[in-house]
């Protein structure tokens, strides 16, 4: 089955919840704790094709939530569904019908968190998620996992080891030792010395066969698994530090960040960019499956708003004004969504915009707490995804 109906999960990562929104009304229908102690700091979500939802807590642990009532359980017997009617009804963890698992992750940093389409038409979906404990300066190795996307079972892990070792705040590309722009930044904002180090594998996104791409921020390299061999494969990033990643209709992968926007071509090993184009910010990203590639940006620094690049050209066709945005998608109707960065900066509001491209008319959701959500919040980039064969290794 296929997504029919339109959903955005978006979490609320202070509160650890997330936030069901119908994207054509604006209205919040269900609000789910994501961890049994309700913490966690939930981030990452991604839907698969039937439209079900899993969220990656970055504290660790991913829970998988049905959007249909139809797929809840009456799990307490009572001849009905219990489960949120919308934000102010949050149901005490174990008492909502509607959360099909959750599955423990014991690492300082799960984030990745990215759906795979079926193998078959009867097996079940699969789940990738990413965890790392142990990159630093030094060194890094991150774990993947893969999940069964029925029952939230570990079926395989790789350990993708032999990373660089670069800590993306003393040695950042920005200037080198001491961190530059970066790791000026996160300084000044109280990052230093966290163990911010061990984030490990950052963003994820899949193929349209189902193989993994994993940006891994603090080394600054791409990742690949691929889905039947469970190898994995590793690039350098040239544009240094980044953020959003995404796969576009022909299967390139995109990797949106500080410096801009640059695509690794599969098949070529090529990377382009358009550094120095564009403003400095961090930015999630998401192609509208044809032509465009959507940017947020300012949540941290740079150009507030949403931005459309050419896929091809990499050239910036147009800027909209809505605030501060952490994470982009895309919803069933091809309206673009960004999601804010949850009062990332003094006064901004805790907002979700929805733009209309043909139209240029925005609106919003203004019920979020803490919210921090960049990956497939809809389940379009999963719909969307393409796929080119690799350069095999040299």
């Amino acid at each position: 089955p296929t997504v029919t109906a339109s959903y955005i999960w978006i979490a609320n990562s202070s509160e650890g919840t997330v936030s069901k929104i119908n994207t054509r009304t604006l209205e919040e229908l269900g609000r789910y704790k994501t961890r049994p102690d309700g913490q966690g700091r939930p981030s990452r979500t991604s839907v698969a094709q039937d439209g079900d939802v899993a969220v990656a807590n970055r504290d660790g642990g991913v829970t998988k939530i049905y959007a249909s009532l139809e797929k809840c359980k009456d799990k307490n017997g009572n001849g009905k569904i219990d489960t949120s009617t919308g934000k102010a009804d949050v149901k005490a963890w174990g008492e909502d019908e509607c959360v099909a698992w959750h599955t423990p992750i014991a690492y300082y940093s799960n984030r990745p968190m990215a759906w795979a389409p079926p193998s078959a038409p009867d097996a079940p979906a699969t789940l990738w998620t990413s965890a790392a404990n142990t990159c630093s300066a030094s060194a890094c190795s991150v774990d993947v996992m893969r999940l069964n996307g029925e029952t939230g079972v570990i079926e395989d892990t790789i350990t993708v080891g032999g990373l660089n070792g670069v800590d993306f705040i003393s040695a950042s590309s920005f200037g080198g030792a001491g961190g530059g722009l970066l790791g000026s930044f996160l300084s000044a904002a109280g990052f230093a010395g966290t163990g911010v180090a061990n984030y490990g594998a950052y963003g994820g996104a899949s193929d349209a066969r189902g193989n993994l791409w994993l940006f891994i921020a603090n080394t600054t390299q791409l990742v690949r698994i691929d889905a039947a061999s469970l190898q994995f494969r590793v690039w350098s990033v040239p544009m240094g530090n980044g953020y959003g990643i995404t796969v576009d209709h022909v299967g390139r992968v995109f990797i949106c960040g500080a410096l801009g926007v640059s695509r690794f071509d599969p098949a070529t090993e090529l990377w382009e960019n358009n550094f120095g184009a564009v403003t400095l910010g961090f930015n999630g990203c998401m192609t509208d499956g044809a032509k465009m590639l959507w940017v947020g940006g300012g949540a941290d620094m740079g150009t507030s708003g949403l931005h459309a690049y050419d896929v091809d050209t990499l050239q910036l066709i147009k800027s909209y004004a809505v605030g501060d945005v952490k994470g982009v998608s895309v919803d069933i109707d091809g309206k673009i969504w960004g999601v804010g960065g949850g009062g990332s900066k003094a006064g901004q509001p805790c907002s979700a915009w929805r733009l209309d491209p043909v139209s240029g008319d925005i609106q919003s959701y203004n019920g979020l707490v803490g919210a921090y959500s960049y990956s497939d919040m809809t389940g379009f980039g999963l719909k969307t995804a393409g796929y080119t064969e690799p350069k095999p290794p040299s």
